[in-house]
């Protein structure tokens, strides 16, 4: 969400009809023709300067096939990686998330980034002892 809709009601709602307009493919005057409305109103919406009234949420949420929270609640995306991520009760399922994300390349550099630890490690040990 862009940080100048935080904490906004019209923010969020901004915020959450442009991520459904990108999500459905459709262009400002699309959805003003769908719901027969000016393209001011549309754009007010969209730059957070106005709230729709509920008969436009409903509009909007038919037209986005969502319910009304939808739009007027924060959105969060479950399957990105950062939600999976704060989810993980522990340090380990974090890693084992991200090992599972990972491509070959990257799973890779984390074995090469390990080795040198294991590496340093030792030679930390050795020297201390």
């Amino acid at each position: 969400m862009e940080d100048i809709y935080e904490n906004s009601s019209k923010g969020i709602v901004a915020a959450n009809i442009k991520r459904l307009m990108r999500k459905k493919g459709v262009i400002a005057s699309d959805v003003c023709r769908a719901l027969e409305i000016p393209n001011a109103t549309l754009s007010d919406w969209t730059n957070a300067k106005t709230y729709p009234r509920i008969t436009h949420l409903e509009k909007l949420a038919d037209y986005f096939g969502v319910n009304k929270a939808e739009i007027t609640e924060i959105y969060i995306d479950r399957e990105d990686p950062i939600y999976q991520i704060a989810r993980a009760k522990t340090e380990e399922g974090k890693l084992l998330y991200l090992w599972r994300k990972a491509d070959d390349i990257d799973k890779q550099t984390i074995w090469n980034i390990l080795s040198r630890y294991d590496e340093v490690g030792a030679s930390v040990r050795s020297s201390a002892g």
